[in-house]
Order: structure tokens, then sequence, then C-alpha cells
């Protein structure tokens, strides 16, 4: 049995430790009320006097841990790199993984893109033997209290909680990711409640986004510092770096276009040891998920086994595969629907710094488990988003807004995403800046008939809702040369699940939307340079399939 190495805690965990019990991985801010409970955004290892070795992972799953099970015995890590280190050999590709990677962007039901690897479940307690056998100890399950009689009840309870969450979280090498959204303001409400002024950053594109302008406006009415992560020369000049690093630390499921994320913990620009964010506020907030999109790469581009291992996965969408029912329970959307879907990005920035959210803390799960009707339908997602977006949540609903309205102040009365005003009502001006934004998010789409109005741009004035997803990375010079040079060598012998014939023509178009997808396909070739290390080293079939 082996343990790989994880990234240490912002705290000493001193009651943890003296209990037998050490944090190895997050945010230990909930730790005191239970030294002995299961961590909200923290995972724990504990050494019994019986040579038994305990691991027990985060209630949310946050921050990632991954168990290798093979001859060699066991290995549990903060990312597949540590298992591929601590291993010295490389893996094997997983047919069913893979194939929901190119089907839906992300494997699921705790799969990985490699064979005897899996995503330890939110919530579990891992027991490796003396004799290196595994084993399930007793997972979390939630207390059996009673739903809230009112929302007003519940919005009550979890403001508390969120901002004594915050006040207990040890901030002093923190720096704020800010957005223009409902879940960061909240945390910035709860931070200027308790009177702790941290450092924002917000990533944009090389013009300021929707995201990077209402930071900015925000933190200059609170007097805070604030900086704006663009994609500068410096970037681009190492981007093949922060791609392979993206690839390396995610496991193969972030790729080339999270390479700003490595470039902003690399480059000094977000300096600090530890980063507070908004995650997991959609879900705990207003039930909602991640994302409703899949990404459905044609078959084209795979060989015909691989190709039929996406055709063979499910059509309906995969949150009806991680649900037994019809809509996802609050506790599905906080312990599966969020850890499939942020797995890449969350196994990246763990790796590179802490991460902390207060929307991860115990008491706020534990409340949200006792909400009024806490299910969220599987259809009208993107209407519900919208209507978020330009309206904003009720304040009758939403603790985060009542959070919000209690501080009051610039925090309440500056626009949050496309118009919605927290203390009530709209911004005709934040909505038409909005609704730029969205057209210009449409209008620097790579491929579709929206592309040939790319000119009317400059009119909307804003470059894209965030990040610099409004900005394609192939544009650039230096990034068009390494996916094309990586690509081209993969097309160069008999590839495990390219097919080299399809992929030869994409990269000889360089078309908009061929580039698109050979920006996936990257993601994909590197991940197999940097864990399969053979060109034989293809996807193998699933333990029990044919």
């Amino acid at each position: 049995m082996r343990i790989g190495e994880a990234h240490p805690a912002p705290v000493d965990s001193g009651d943890a430790v003296a209990r037998g019990r050490l944090l190895v991985l997050g945010d230990d801010q909930d730790i005191a009320s239970d030294p002995d409970a299961f961590l909200g955004h923290a995972a724990t290892v504990c050494a019994e006097a019986s040579g038994t070795v305990e691991i027990r992972s985060s209630l949310t799953g946050f921050p990632p841990l991954f168990c290798y099970e093979g001859v060699e015995g066991v290995v549990v890590a903060s990312t597949i790199d540590a298992i591929v280190r601590e291993l010295d050999h490389p893996l094997t590709f997983d047919w069913h993984g893979t194939a929901e990677w190119i089907r839906i962007g992300v494997p699921i039901q705790h799969r990985t893109l490699f064979a005897n690897v899996s995503v330890v479940p939110a919530g579990a307690c891992l027991q490796i033997r003396g004799n290196g056998r595994l084993s399930n100890g007793a997972g979390w399950q939630p207390a059996s209290d009673a739903v809230f009689a009112t929302h007003g009840a519940y919005i009550e309870a979890q403001v508390d909680a969120l901002g004594a969450a915050v006040e207990r979280m040890d901030t002093a090498s923190t720096f704020l990711s800010l957005t223009a959204g409902l879940d960061t303001r909240a945390v910035l409400a709860m931070l200027v409640r308790a009177n702790r002024p941290l450092a924002a950053v917000t990533i944009s594109g090389r013009n300021d986004s929707l995201d990077a302008r209402c930071a900015r406006d925000l933190c200059l009415a609170l007097g805070l510092d604030h900086h704006i992560v663009r994609p500068d020369d410096v970037f681009f000049g190492s981007i093949d770096q922060h791609a392979r690093e993206s690839v390396r630390l995610s496991g193969g499921i972030a790729g080339i276009e999270q390479a700003l994320e490595v470039y902003t913990y690399r480059s000094g620009n977000g300096p600090r040891a530890a980063r507070l964010t908004g995650n997991l506020g959609n879900q705990v907030g207003r039930s909602g998920t991640e994302g409703t999109g899949m990404r459905r790469l044609a078959s084209m581009w795979f060989t015909p086994a691989m190709a039929s291992a996406a055709a063979a996965l499910p059509d309906a969408h995969w949150h009806t595969q991680i649900a037994a029912h019809d809509t996802l329970t609050a506790r599905e959307l906080m312990q599966q629907e969020s850890l499939f879907a942020s797995l890449g990005n969350a196994s990246l920035g763990s790796a590179l710094a802490t991460q902390q959210t207060p929307y991860a803390d115990r008491t706020v799960i534990s409340n949200k488990l006792r909400e009024p009707a806490p299910t969220v339908p599987r259809r009208g997602a993107r209407a519900r988003d919208l209507s978020h977006r330009f309206i904003g949540e009720p304040a009758s609903i939403s603790f985060q807004r009542r959070a919000i309205i209690g501080v009051g102040g610039p925090v309440a009365a500056i626009p949050i995403n496309w118009g919605s005003v927290p203390t009530g009502g709209v911004s005709l001006a934040a909505m038409i800046r909005g609704l730029g934004a969205g057209v210009d998010a449409m209008l620097g789409k790579d491929h579709g008939v929206l592309r040939h109005l790319a000119p009317l741009r400059r009119l909307a004035g804003i470059q894209g809702l965030s990040g610099f997803r409004a900005e394609p990375l192939w544009r650039n010079p230096h990034a068009m040369s390494f996916i094309l040079d990586t690509l081209r060598d993969a097309a160069a012998y008999e590839h495990p699940f390219f097919d080299v014939t399809a992929l030869r023509r994409l990269l000889s178009t360089r078309s908009p939307a061929d580039m698109t997808v050979a920006m996936q396909l990257l993601t994909l070739e590197l991940a197999r340079q940097e864990f399969a290390d053979s060109r034989t080293a293809g996807p193998r079939s699933p333990r029990g399939a044919a």
C-alpha cells in the first residue's frame, strides 16, 4: 500500500493530528466543531494501531482523490500524475472512460480515462490494510434532521452558516477569485461583513470581459486590490508548457483551454497559497448544474473501435445517468454532478494552491439537504440560467441574495451578471452591457453562421462573458504551431484511438471548425503522452466488459 503526495493545508490541524487523523489535502475550516467527522472540503488520513490506514474524502469530493488498484497494490493520490510517478510505469486507457470523454466531455460514475484508476467518491471511507487490501469503511450519511419548516427559516440558517464559514477560514495567504456572478458576490459580502479585505483576481481576455469589468467596478468601489490576468505574450510564449501541465495535473480532463489557469498560479499573478472561490455556489445556492452541454465529438476522428464505444453510450443527457430518477437531488448535485463537471479544474487547482469555498462548509451542506423542495428539474436548465443572469434569484428563496442585502453598500448596489441588482430590480445599463457581452461571445465563435458577423464585435464594446473563450487560442501563432505540430506527430503512426487519415485531413484545412476540434483532440493526445507513454498503449476494456 502506498499513498501518493498531496498539497498541504494552509493551517495546522492540531486537534485532528492529536486524535491520530491528519489533514492531507484541502481546507479544514470546519474541523473545530467535530475533528472526527467528515470535512466539507478536505481529505484526511488516519493510521490506526492495527496497521490499517483509513482515508476519508470530503463531503463534496473536493479536492479530488484518485485510487489505483493493481497487481502492485493500492495507490491513493491527489493526482493521477502522482500515481504514475509512484508506480513508475505507464497507465492504459480505459474504453468506457475515454468514450465518455469523447461523447460527454468527462468520464462519469467515478471513472477516469485510465484502467484501474477511479475517482474516490464524495464522503467515502477507504480502509487499506497492512497487507495492501482495500475495503470500504462507513461513508458519510447526513443526519436525519427534519426539513426546515419554511424557506425563511432555511435562508436565515444558511446566511448564518455561510458567514460563519468565511469567518473560520484562514485567509492570511488567500486571494479571491472574483467574477460577475452571484456566487462570488455572496462570498465577497461575507468577507466585507467580517472586515477581511482580500486581493481579487479575475481572468479575462486581452480586452476586458464582462467579468473583468464588473469585478473591477466592484473592487474600485470597495477599495480592494484587483488584478486582471490576461493571455499576454509571455503566456503564449510558453503555452505548450502550461497546456501540458494542465493535462498532467487534471489527469487528461482539462487541456489547453485551461492553460491560463496554470499561468495564473505560475506567473505570480496569483501569488498566494490559497484561492477563495464561489465553487459549489451554483448547486448549493439555487440547485443548479455546472452545465448542460456535451462534447459529442464526431466519430470520424476516431478508430472504428473507439467510435463504436462512444456510440454505445446512452443517448440521454449524462445527468440522467447519475440519478436514479428524473431529477437530481441536492445530495447528487453536491456530491456527483459537481464532482464530474468540475473534476478537471478542481484537480488542476488543488494541485497548485489550496482551494477554499464557504459553500462546501459542513453546516452549509447539511442545511442544504434540509431545504424545502431541494431538487432541480432536468429540463429547462438553460431557461433558468438566463433568468438568473438577467432577473436574478428571488430574495424570498435565495440565501445568497439575502446575505448580500444584509451587508449593503456597493456589494449590494452594483449589478450582478447581466443586470440584476441584489437589492431588487434590474439595471438597464448593466443589462445592455450584459447583452453586448453575450452578442460578442456569439460573434466570436470559431464556426457557424454567426462567425461571418465577427467584424460587428467592435460594436459590443466588451470581449466575451468570462475568461477568453471569445478569443480562440488557436488564432495565436505560438498556440497554432503547438497544436498542429503535436497532432502531426500523432498522425505519423497507427494511433491507438485517432483515425490518422481523418486527422491529417483536419490538420490540412486549418478551418475554424477543424481547429476547434483539434484543440480538443490535443488534450487526448497530451494525456496519452503524459500517462500512457507508448504508441501502442491503446484503450483497454473496463473490468467485466467483453
